[in-house]
């Protein structure tokens, strides 16, 4: 029997590019959507050498006509995605409501919520008809909270919380489960770009954390794991964070 399908997008670098990994180690396929090809062929390669079976799925989340070229390719895939990752996202504006932009606002909206919804609509057929599947979306800290000048990240990570539970909902009957894991503050690339740029800065953010320690991209990937398994069967609907303590914590 072939090895499941496991669809992550934002899958070059940071926490996707873990997320791919850790699936690879349990032993799925990897479809990896990003919008640059030439460094999503380098994850391939590396998953390869891994004895990983990996495809490279470019496509631009913020450009609707790439959505609908993603779509296409998926309509044509051989077989059922068993497991959806939605990571995908970007950030920002960081800025008062009333001087976010429209094209900002589409952009991110499109990005961080359009594709996910889209994608989900993709595979949920699939998943029904094989009577099993799981849709983990990876939503933030801003889907259980908020913070100034963070409308539309906030919006729009509350809107993937709903898409989650709407999910749970309507497909739990069919052997599907929809879990949203919700990273706080994580070891990426923007955030060592801030600890370069503005030390104080950085040891204050992470001294707000009752970890004391900024999270790793494979703390998210393995929750990834943990709801992409068996083990997780009874677990639907959720909101997850991996945060360190961070949503525990008073202002």
């Amino acid at each position: 029997m072939s090895a499941p399908w496991a669809l992550v997008t934002g899958a070059s670098e940071g926490i996707g590019r873990a997320i791919a990994e850790r699936l690879a180690g349990d032993g799925f396929r990897l479809a990896l959507v990003a919008r640059r090809r030439d460094v999503l062929e380098e994850v391939r390669e590396a998953l390869a050498a891994r004895g990983c079976e990996a495809r490279v799925l470019a496509a631009d989340l913020t450009d609707v006509e790439s959505l609908d070229r993603l779509d296409e390719a998926l309509r044509a895939w051989p077989e059922p995605v068993s497991v959806l990752v939605n990571n995908a996202g970007a950030g920002g504006p960081y800025q008062s409501l009333v001087d976010v932009s429209a094209a900002e606002w589409h952009s991110l909206v499109t990005l961080n919520l359009t594709a996910a919804f889209r994608l989900t609509q993709q595979v949920l057929p699939g998943m029904a008809a094989a009577g099993w599947g799981r849709i983990i979306n990876i939503a933030s800290s801003f889907a259980l909270a908020s913070g100034p000048g963070s409308s539309v990240y906030t919006t729009v990570k509350h809107g993937l919380a709903g898409l989650t539970r709407s999910v749970a909902v309507e497909w739990g009957d069919k052997g599907i489960t929809s879990n949203a894991v919700c990273p706080g503050f994580i070891e990426t690339r923007m955030l060592e770009t801030l600890r370069t740029a503005d030390p104080e800065a950085h040891a204050r953010l992470t001294s707000r954390i009752p970890a004391r320690r900024l999270g790793r991209p494979e703390d998210v990937a393995e929750m990834v794991a943990f709801l992409a398994s068996t083990r997780a069967d009874y677990v639907n609907g959720a909101m997850l964070p991996v945060d360190g303590g961070l949503s525990s914590a008073l202002p």
